[in-house]
């Protein structure tokens, strides 16, 4: 499943910002789209901001927009937040606010975010 959803996301990628640019003007095309409201593009470019793909790597700004996205419904922007919150990458470390977004993605159905939920539940908190 997680390599269907990864070649969903790269076909999205590709088709969202073109094939053959340099990954300074993919980003450049996705903050256009993303400032104008773009769902998609506004999930992508929290993306390349946290992984530093044509933009200098920056967790605050990949948390602005994957929170733009997810305030939209975005599922993946959901589960990369609520992920953002649990290691404390660009905001300080919040499990209930990461279990919070996680719910939300879970909710609409992506696997990552039930998985990270069920897996939380199994750990035993008083050992």
């Amino acid at each position: 499943m997680k390599q269907i959803l990864l070649m969903i996301a790269v076909v999205a990628l590709v088709a969202l910002v073109g094939c053959g640019e340099s990954a300074e003007e993919q980003a450049a095309k996705a903050k256009t789209k993303a400032q104008a409201g773009d769902t998609e593009a506004q999930f992508v470019l929290g993306d390349m901001y946290r992984n530093g793909r044509g933009v200098k790597q920056d967790f605050k700004e990949a948390v602005k927009w994957f929170r733009k996205a997810s305030e939209q419904g975005y599922a993946e922007a959901q589960y990369d937040l609520g992920l953002m919150y649990y290691l404390g990458r660009g905001v300080e470390r919040d499990f209930q606010e990461s279990e919070t977004w996680m719910r939300k993605a879970a909710e609409q159905g992506n696997a990552d975010a039930q998985n990270f939920l069920k897996e939380a539940q199994s750990i035993d908190v008083d050992d």
